[in-house]
């Protein structure tokens, strides 16, 4: 078995080492009856393994960025998987940006 990455085991403040993901798209009716694509953007602190969970109207760079821009916490480490626009982001903002192994639990 491999070991532990550092990021789960160096104490620090909750949600400063977040890993990433996307839940698959949720179908929902707005109030004009209209059914819209939604997504639940998970954060998961990699020390405490506290999951913090946010709708977003999609997937891209964009709509995830304005929304971390609004947020309370900023994280100093981010890990999932690769997207070009968003690492240049990150390194304008000294974010810090691992990539985690497929199916890696």
């Amino acid at each position: 078995m491999n070991e532990l990455p550092l990021e789960r085991l160096e104490p620090t403040f909750p949600f400063h080492q977040v890993g990433l993901d996307f839940a698959e798209p949720l179908h929902v009716r707005e109030k004009n009856q209209a059914i819209k694509k939604v997504y639940i953007c998970l954060f998961t602190c990699m020390v405490t393994h506290v999951v913090h969970l946010e709708l977003v109207t999609d997937m891209t760079t964009t709509c995830f960025l304005t929304f971390k821009q609004a947020d309370s916490f900023v994280p100093a480490l981010l890990v999932r998987e690769s997207s070009g626009k968003l690492l240049e982001e990150l390194a304008k903002r000294c974010i810090e940006w691992k990539y985690s192994m497929e199916k890696a639990p």
